[in-house]
């Protein structure tokens, strides 16, 4: 999960197609373990198909992503998976004109 997310943030950065490929493997990975315990993966895989729409800047559908693995993850109980929700769409949306620094201050009310 962490090495997927870390591999779409580094696609942004340099544009490697190695990295995006392990953001996509993460990806296929949560959907297997998902089917079989969504209370345990759900915000986990709505973070990753958020970052692979960040990665594609597709603005809109990652923001509707990053907002739904934030409802999972408060649903479920998942306080820190809140906020690393938080943190990376406030990390993506301060790249795009819109309120990053809300996204900042919940992502830190989390921890």
């Amino acid at each position: 999960f962490y090495r997927g997310l870390l591999g779409f943030l580094r696609h942004r950065e340099s544009q490697s197609e190695e990295q995006y490929g392990i953001g996509l493997d993460s990806i296929v990975k949560i959907e297997f373990w998902w089917q079989f315990s969504p209370t345990n993966f759900e915000s986990k895989l709505f973070l990753l198909k958020a970052e692979n729409e960040a990665s594609l800047l597709n603005v809109d559908k990652a923001r509707s992503l990053y907002e739904a693995s934030i409802k999972s993850a408060s649903d479920n109980g998942r306080i820190h998976e809140k906020g690393l929700a938080y943190e990376f769409m406030g990390n993506f949306l301060s790249s795009v004109p819109s309120g990053a620094r809300e996204c900042t201050k919940l992502a830190h009310s989390c921890y």
